[in-house]
């Protein structure tokens, strides 16, 4: 059984990747808007907005399956992670990593707060 300051630190983590994610998030959005990256804006520019639409749609999507897979690789490969000096419980929902994080990545709430 998991302690509140384990689930914690787990929600923690699983949340932090999300934050992340807006980070990513952000800059395709200003790259659909033909702000980002700088080195390539020029050409960008040029595309019609629904073409940079669908490369950012992508982006988005390459970038969360790499960490969806990280994720259940973590969990396949039996690794325990720790944060902040907290041993982070495994599977306290019943469900891998990897779970926990789709869902939350789809703005669901964590099962303990629906």
């Amino acid at each position: 059984m998991s302690t509140p300051s384990e689930l914690t630190a787990y929600k923690a983590f699983i949340d932090g990747l999300i934050s992340r994610r807006g980070t990513l998030t952000y800059r395709l959005q200003a790259f659909s808007s033909g702000e980002w990256p700088r080195e390539h804006a020029g050409k960008l520019d040029a595309l019609p907005e629904d073409i940079r639409d669908a490369i950012r749609a992508i982006m988005i999507s390459t970038a969360e399956a790499a960490t969806h897979d990280v994720l259940a690789y973590l969990d396949e490969q039996d690794v325990r992670l720790e944060a902040g000096g907290t041993r982070l419980p495994h599977a306290p929902y019943g469900s891998p990593l990897h779970e926990d994080w789709a869902l939350r990545v789809q703005n669901l709430p964590w099962y303990d707060e629906e």
